[in-house]
């Protein structure tokens, strides 16, 4: 039977390169520096190699986020150095695995990794985000030791951001039978239907079989639909023959009676079942989970989910993350996601790589559509792998609604070259999978480059547009309608769009970093913050507009089936528009560690049907007392009412999708927004009051029972208090950290753009009174007490208690795997209301 191993705990690093050759060996000394040349000869995988002095990690691991920032290194990347890396894991395997056969399968390593096994090349990849894998059966040594090594070389660029080093995505080890289903080969297809409920759905299985014995295999595979309840849907059971060392298809096709469909409000999944047996006896078995749902676009009315019509409500990320830099775990992937859907999202945009499927995982479970993108755009054998890769890998996700073939290849995307490339990528993508929609995202002059793509008789199923730029229109989202105009006939995706940048909780000149300078090519909406990038969200790019604004022009337009905003996250590099020391974006709707900003709560209000209010800033200003200051709110009600000390300050009609401001004299106290319906009832309220000065810590733990699988992450956020327990906006002190028990803390992060502290580290400074801890979970159960002390302030203690993760399997003394384990899904309030 087939049994699944987590390879990530148990590494060796080495930062920086190592000279290729033999580590003994029979000719060692004669033939010197070509030696290691020879098949079996590469000493440094081989379990004898001194690796003492190398680092103890755990997998995933980012070894670039361990280095100094510098001025001398790429600003776009981070500001931090890149390089080559080297991981060493030595483990046992049995001798009664021999004659299995072995899959070694990387997520992601970053990049051009080269993996080695016992001395042996095991395989060479290029591409930094895609995943890959190698049968290293023929190279292991049962009944004794084995060892990988990987060699990692992040010197070469794929994006135009952070991107991290080394391998920051899961390993995993897989054991099956010699006959056995190959490695993302087994599909499920949920063929179109029509209707909000079906009677019926039809499926289409496939799967593959590959036969590593030298004798022709007669097997059978049955197929079994499970829901949830549980019970089996629909079954089936055929006879394979595959030649000796061979490989042959099998399929299916099934019918499921009163479905349940997958949807953002109830993401029910089903699970298929597939057997090979040989002679009565199972020899391998797969789950697969998938989900029942149709997805369509219509060139006038937009998406379209189960023939409900639905905006397209999304965010871009990148895989980055405060004190763990590209090295996201699993756990901390469904904590994204579930901040992402707070803020009232229903889609994300995988910028501009292959994801994790970790990350996909939780978009299935959580109800996220995913708009699933290749790096870029070519058809050389090596790009044309990649997007197979990627679709193989990818297509039985319920989340994902479409592909994208790339992003802003501004070389080729308007001539006729790009067009054949497009042409051939999108016929792939339907040869693979015909159920999903094929887009790319185009920026520039993307109206231009319509006509280029209708010239050549040629149009992509969704056309994709990257912002709506100031020079090629004249009204606000006219470019839409000029398209829509020109092109009835095609449905029309906004894949990237905001622009605006803004720093959490830096409202005037004096909250930003003293020595920040800005491109010139920077705009501001409010010149009196010129040159500050203000949590108010004025300052945008050339080609970017406000958050309010990018929203109306995809909400008012009903064949603009949605949008996707530049970020969700902020991330390492692309700073503009400032420049060193700043060392992370403000694109951001939360900062790097995922604490909102107020333009996360402009979407939360708008993009939710509840009652909803934000009301900015916070009402800290000391030494400001009688100057005015720049106080607004959103909202989703009729009329907005601002009151200071009981005092009213007038009340105003709130506009569709937009805000109301008063400008307010300071003096200290307590400062409420309350908002009304049209019947005049007041429906929604928000309060900031002044707080005293900062005497307390307070940790929040977005989960206090984690799994103890060595995986498991819990976020912590980390806030100064006042003497009456309120959150202190502006406090900025210096935190030392401490945990005792069964975790590790494995980061620390504030959201400051500029800061220069280590992510790796048992300190932070608090910045805009926040800061927060990742803790990882070790492999015993137990009480895990986490300190926060500060001088001059009150420490803070929390306590979690990690549980035992069940389905424990082993792979000598350092490996550890849980199959099932899921952290608990968290629909909360967002973290500033629980403040």
């Amino acid at each position: 039977m087939r049994e699944i191993f987590d390879l990530n705990p148990g590494w060796r690093f080495h930062r920086g390169d190592i000279a290729l050759r033999n580590h003994g060996g029979i000719h060692a000394g004669r033939y010197d520096a070509a030696e290691w040349m020879k098949a079996g000869n590469q000493g440094v995988a081989k379990p004898d190699y001194p690796d003492e002095s190398w680092e103890p990690v755990d997998l995933p691991h980012d070894f670039v986020i361990d280095g100094r920032f510098t001025p001398e290194a790429n600003l776009t990347h981070g500001s931090l150095p890149t390089g080559v890396g080297w991981y060493r894991k030595t483990f046992e395997l049995p001798e009664s695995d021999r004659g299995r056969r072995l899959w070694l399968a990387f997520d992601g390593v970053y990049r051009d990794a080269q993996v080695w096994v016992n001395g042996h090349l095991a395989g060479r990849h290029l591409s930094g985000y895609t995943s890959f894998g190698y049968d290293i059966s023929d190279v292991c040594h049962f009944g004794g030791l084995n060892t990988i090594a990987v060699r990692a070389d992040a010197r070469e660029y794929e994006l135009w951001s952070y991107e991290g080093g080394g391998i920051y995505r899961d390993v995993q080890l897989i054991k099956t039978h010699a006959t056995r289903l190959a490695e993302n080969r087994t599909h499920v297809q949920v063929e179109p239907f029509s209707g909000q409920q079906p009677e019926a759905v039809n499926l289409g299985l496939s799967s593959r079989i590959v036969n590593d014995t030298g004798e022709l295999c007669s097997v059978r595979v049955s197929y079994q639909v499970m829901s949830q309840e549980p019970g089996v849907c629909a079954s089936s059971d055929q006879g394979v023959t595959v030649e000796a060392w061979g490989e042959a298809e099998s399929g299916a096709e099934l019918v499921v009676l009163d479905p349940h469909l997958w949807s953002v409000d109830n993401p029910y999944l089903y699970t298929l079942v597939t057997t090979v047996r040989r002679d009565g006896a199972v020899i391998d078995q797969t789950e697969t989970p998938f989900g029942i749902r149709s997805v369509r676009f219509d060139a006038e009315t937009g998406f379209y989910l189960n023939d409900q019509p639905l905006k397209l409500k999304g965010v871009c990320n990148h895989q980055d993350h405060a004190g763990v830099g590209v090295a996201v775990p699993r756990s901390l992937d469904t904590w994204r996601v579930q901040q992402v859907k707070k803020m009232g999202a229903n889609a994300i945009r995988t910028s501009h790589n292959p994801p994790s499927p970790a990350m996909l995982d939780a978009c299935d479970r959580l109800g996220v559509l995913v708009l699933d993108e290749h790096r870029q755009v070519g058809t050389s054998t090596e790009h044309l792998e990649q997007l197979e890769s990627l679709v193989r890998r990818d297509r039985n996700h319920p989340c994902i609604f479409a592909w994208s073939l790339g992003n802003e290849e501004m070389n080729v995307q308007h001539t006729e070259v790009g067009v054949r490339q497009l042409r051939r990528m999108q016929a792939i993508c339907h040869r693979l999978d015909p159920t999903r929609p094929v887009t790319y995202a185009m920026n520039c002059k993307w109206l231009d480059n319509a006509e280029v793509h209708h010239q050549h008789g040629f149009h992509l199923d969704v056309y994709g547009t990257n912002y709506v730029c100031r020079e090629h229109c004249n009204v606000d989202g006219g470019m839409y309608d000029d398209f829509h105009q020109r092109y009835p006939d095609w449905p029309l995706l906004a894949t990237e769009t905001g622009g605006s940048a803004s720093y959490r909780g830096v409202y005037r000149p004096g909250d930003a970093h003293p020595n920040l300078s800005f491109e010139g090519s920077a705009w501001w909406t409010n010149p009196d913050r010129r040159g500050l990038v203000s949590a108010y969200g004025e300052t945008c790019t050339p080609w970017g507009y406000s958050v309010e604004q990018t929203w109306i022009d995809c909400h008012d337009r009903p064949f603009v089936a949605g949008t996707f905003l530049w970020t969700g996250f902020d991330y390492r590099g692309e700073t503009y528009p400032t420049k060193y020391p700043a060392v992370i974006t403000g694109y951001g709707l939360m900062d790097l560690c995922g604490f909102p900003k107020d333009a996360f709560h402009y979407y939360r209000v708008h993009w939710n049907d509840e009652p909803a209010i934000h009301l900015f800033p916070h009402w800290n200003w000391a030494g400001l007392e009688g100057e005015t200051i720049d106080v607004r709110c959103y909202a989703n009600c009729d009329t907005v009412e601002l009151l200071l000390n009981g005092e009213s300050l007038g009340r105003q009609p709130m506009p569709p999708r937009r805000h109301v401001a008063w400008q307010v004299p300071y003096q200290p106290g307590k400062l409420e927004a309350i908002g009304y319906d049209a019947s005049g009832s007041a429906v929604v309220s928000k309060t900031t009051e002044t707080t005293g000065p900062a005497v307390s810590l307070r940790l929040t733990p977005e989960r206090t029972e984690p799994l103890a699988d060595g995986n498991d992450v819990v976020t912590v956020s980390v806030a100064a208090t006042d003497v009456a327990g309120r959150f202190v906006a502006t406090a900025d002190d210096a935190i030392a950290f401490e945990v005792e028990g069964p975790a590790t803390l494995l980061g620390v992060g504030n959201g400051n753009p500029c800061s220069h502290e280590p992510d790796r580290a048992s300190s932070r400074h608090l910045y805009q009174g926040l800061c927060q801890l990742l803790i990882r979970t070790e492999h015993t159960a137990g009480d895990i007490r986490i300190h926060a002390t500060s001088p001059g302030l009150e420490p803070a203690v929390v306590t979690l208690h990690s549980r035992p993760a069940p389905d424990h399997r082993w792979i000598g003394p350092a490996a550890h795997r849980d199959q099932a384990a899921q952290p608990t899904v968290d629909t909360g309030t967002p973290i500033d209301n629980a403040l």
